[in-house]
């Protein structure tokens, strides 16, 4: 018998994942300047209060850019595609927001930066992962997030 037959399954989420593929960059200059890629990342962080661990970043020859930003809400990176006139960016927050309103804003942000194409894909993380409750004499949290800091 499985010894959390008897408990209180719910769902915990640990935040939102938006993937976004950025199609037909027309401005080409950014799509292969990392020091245009740490402007934008760096404002992005500044308007939403993201912690930056840390910093990654390469430049490919003969193109293309990766840069990770570690948050201590999660990541950000970017990977471009300048040949395909293309970026995939990938944002990851364990922030707990009441909407995807910030998600859509910074997608926003990007196809401006850019001037590009952006579908993005918001993911509710976690949301799949049964968390067992044993004591019940304490409420059940419907969400849980934690930072990790």
């Amino acid at each position: 018998m499985n010894s959390h037959s008897n408990d209180i399954i719910t769902m915990v989420s640990t935040g939102k994942h938006m993937i976004c593929d950025l199609c037909n960059v027309q401005d080409m200059d950014r799509l292969e300047s990392i020091e245009s890629m740490l402007f934008l990342f760096d404002r992005i962080c500044e308007t939403y209060s993201f912690e930056v661990l840390g910093k990654i970043q390469h430049q490919f020859s003969p193109q293309g850019i990766s840069l990770i930003y570690l948050l201590s809400e999660s990541h950000i990176s970017i990977h471009t595609f300048p040949e395909k006139q293309y970026a995939a960016v990938d944002i990851y927050t364990c922030r707990e927001y009441a909407d995807d309103s910030v998600y859509q804003a910074i997608s926003r942000e990007l196809t401006q930066w850019f001037d590009c194409e952006c579908q993005p894909v918001i993911i509710n993380r976690g949301e799949r992962i049964p968390f067992h409750v044993t004591d019940r004499s304490k409420p059940i949290q419907e969400k849980v997030f934690h930072s990790h800091h």
